[in-house]
């Protein structure tokens, strides 16, 4: 009975604090305040009688939900934006108890646009149009998201773009933008006319009015490039030609308008891959993944020889839940020669971890850590140790910390990895008993206050039978984690064990 209830503490151990440490959750709060460690340590009798079944019932349950937690956490593909939403949560409850701080509606509007939900961005925005730190330019690419760019918004928009304050040249990229969505060879024409004012300075090269006026703005810079290719072109390729202004769009991030130059053209080529490809690219970067996966899908119809292709595809299926048709895509894009194979695998992880796929997901692990070992990162090395762990696959989980320490020797994770694993040895000898606590030490040497130390001491001193010397441990641990799940697991371990004060 001894042996099953300390497997199943270290079990509830590992549970309990594997998902903070492998983010490396520290408590740096200067609030904290430390109970006095002369503790008056009490006589340990005897363990309570507990209800193992029970007990493993709880296990099960908690490994589930941890290891999802921590996985949206700190390596979630699909919930990447997690921090925005909390921040998000944060700074609006700020803005109810101090609604006219425009610093913080700032970030508010910003966090919208991040998380890709451009009304909502646009209206917090709206609020402070005088504030001094404004990214404007942000602002009208969160306007032209927002709105149904057709012919009878056009001079709505128009006239909320000349609320801001632009150069002449920013008005009109700005203002002539919505033209090329109604009218593409007026708005072609328009940028023509502009730009024929212009002279080449031989000196310096640049781009200038008769008036010496230079042009400063990038973006319009970029639809001057493309004009002239598209006037010194010589081959008779329309396409081609409509193509370089909405590539310039694209670049520029104004995603509505190279989608709508690019539709533009298709009605006439509508087998023309490179504008389907950035129509596709565009409703991806303003996260319309249901019309990026349409014309994905459409060029795939086309050509579907481009790893860049299934790439992009295989995200966007993440995206939309659907991981069995995102996994194919990826493995794909690895097939045909996807050079940032790393990015794939990461993500192939996150697909069969959702479609519980545990063997793949571990053998990814493995290779990345074979074939990628120059380009992990400790987010890596912790998550396939954590899942190694987990499964039960001890001896691949003390290799890879092995290599982790090497790699990685400032970081305490891998430290509480090879003491916590040493110390789930059956028949611990004194020796490993020394040697976890050298390692343990170490990890006392970068971070002493976090919670998680005390309770891996607290299995030391078990294994060497010193309760008392535990129990200090769990009053530690309680101290330094108020409110967290370390405070209560050591609750639950001190009234677990019947103590005589």
């Amino acid at each position: 009975m001894k042996s099953k209830n300390k497997n199943i503490t270290f079990i509830i151990i590992l549970l309990l604090i594997i998902v903070t440490s492998i983010i490396l959750y520290t408590i740096s709060n200067s609030n904290i305040q430390k109970e006095n460690t002369n503790l008056d340590i009490p006589q340990i009798t005897e363990i309570a009688e507990v209800d193992w079944d029970d007990v493993q019932n709880r296990i099960d349950t908690l490994k589930k939900r941890l290891s999802f937690k921590w996985l949206i956490q700190d390596w979630d593909i699909h919930f990447q934006n997690k921090e925005y939403t909390r921040a998000l949560t944060k700074y609006i409850q700020v803005n109810k108890q101090n609604p006219t701080d425009q610093s913080i509606i700032n970030k508010i509007w910003n966090i919208y646009f991040h998380l890709n939900k451009y009304s909502q961005s646009y209206k917090y925005f709206s609020q402070i149009k005088d504030y001094n730190q404004l990214n404007k330019h942000r602002a009208l690419k969160a306007l032209f998201y927002s709105e149904d760019i057709k012919w009878e918004n056009i001079e709505k928009i128009k006239s909320e773009i000349l609320t801001f304050e632009l150069t002449k040249d920013e008005q009109f990229y700005y203002t002539n933008s919505l033209v090329c969505t109604v009218n593409y060879h007026d708005c072609r024409q328009n940028y023509q006319d502009y730009f024929d004012k212009i002279k080449v300075n031989p000196e310096s090269g640049t781009w200038e009015l008769l008036d010496t006026w230079i042009i400063t703005f990038q973006e319009l810079i970029n639809i001057q490039e493309a004009i002239t290719n598209y006037k010194n072109f010589q081959l008779d390729d329309l396409s081609y030609k409509a193509a370089l202004i909405s590539w310039a769009y694209f670049q520029n991030e104004l995603y509505p308008i190279a989608i709508e130059t690019s539709k533009d053209t298709l009605i006439n080529s509508p087998d023309y891959r490179p504008l389907i490809k950035i129509i596709a690219k565009s409703y991806y970067e303003m996260g319309e993944y249901i019309d990026a996966k349409k014309f994905l899908i459409q060029y795939n119809g086309l050509w579907d020889n481009e790893p860049e292709i299934s790439y992009f595809l295989g995200i966007v299926h993440q995206k939309l839940r659907e991981y069995t048709r995102s996994t194919i895509q990826l493995r794909k894009s690895i097939q045909l020669g996807f050079t940032r194979d790393l990015d794939v695998k990461r993500r192939l992880l996150f697909n069969y971890y959702q479609l519980g796929d545990t063997d793949k997901m571990l053998w990814i692990f493995q290779e990345i850590i074979r074939d990628n070992i120059n380009e992990v990162t400790v987010q890596d090395m912790s998550l396939a140790i954590f899942y190694h762990i987990l499964n039960d696959k001890n001896d691949k989980a003390t290799i890879f910390t092995t290599f982790a320490l090497k790699k990685f020797p400032e970081n305490e994770v891998f430290y509480w990895y090879h003491g916590w694993l040493i110390l789930q040895e059956e028949n611990i000898s004194d020796e490993n008993l020394l040697k976890a606590e050298e390692v343990l030490q170490k990890w006392l040497a970068i971070n002493n206050k976090n919670p998680m130390i005390s309770l891996t001491l607290w299995q030391l001193e078990e294994k060497r039978g010193n309760m008392q010397k535990a129990f200090i441990f769990y009053k530690q641990t309680v101290s330094l984690d108020k409110g967290w799940e370390y405070e209560k697991f050591a609750k639950q371990k001190l009234e677990i064990l019947k103590l005589n004060k």
